[in-house]
């Protein structure tokens, strides 16, 4: 693979498995069994929804979810099938691009770094009850977000484009 813009990877344990993300896709290289599976957009409402993944993030042992410039995905690594994800507000569907990042929180809040804001939503992704933050009075500095990390005091750090790092505080409920 050659020429290959590598984003990020990570190791799960529970499986043994490297997941690499690309701008060609992804791959699990499971280390027990010297296996490379390749995983990309196919251009269909069940593939991975764009090759350039931004990230992937374990959220529960059931499945991961995978952003890309161009939309999120649900991976359910046991069965190898992709669910498109899409939030939905009054029969309107918001189509965001540029996911960079997700994690969970100390009160079991999903946070899903956009290029225009966070959502903050339940785990099981409740598509029609979130939050969308952007910018204002105790928000954000930026509304592009780029990076996100939670404390071991619970506190969720959110890093921008141009805006520094944000430090959310979760019993306030402001940044």
């Amino acid at each position: 693979y050659e020429k290959l813009a590598v984003s990020g990877f990570f190791e799960d344990l529970s499986t043994n498995t490297i997941w690499i993300y690309t701008s060609k896709g992804f791959f699990a290289l499971n280390n027990s069994k010297s296996a490379i599976r390749h995983f990309q957009s196919e251009g269909t409402e069940n593939s991975l929804v764009n090759n350039k993944v931004q990230f992937i993030n374990k959220i529960s042992e059931d499945y991961f979810l995978i952003g890309t410039d161009r939309g999120l995905n649900k991976f359910y690594p046991s069965s190898g099938k992709f669910e498109m994800v899409k939030f939905t507000v009054n029969n309107e569907t918001f189509e965001y691009k540029g996911y960079y990042d997700a994690l969970v929180d100390d009160k079991n809040r999903l946070w899903i770094a956009l290029s225009e804001g966070i959502i903050i939503t339940d785990p099981e992704i409740d598509n029609k009850n979130f939050i969308h933050i952007i910018e204002g009075e105790n928000a954000l500095t930026s509304k592009i977000i780029r990076d996100l990390h939670k404390s071991t005091s619970g506190m969720v750090w959110v890093g921008t484009k141009f805006g520094g790092i944000n430090i959310h505080n979760i019993n306030k409920q402001v940044f």
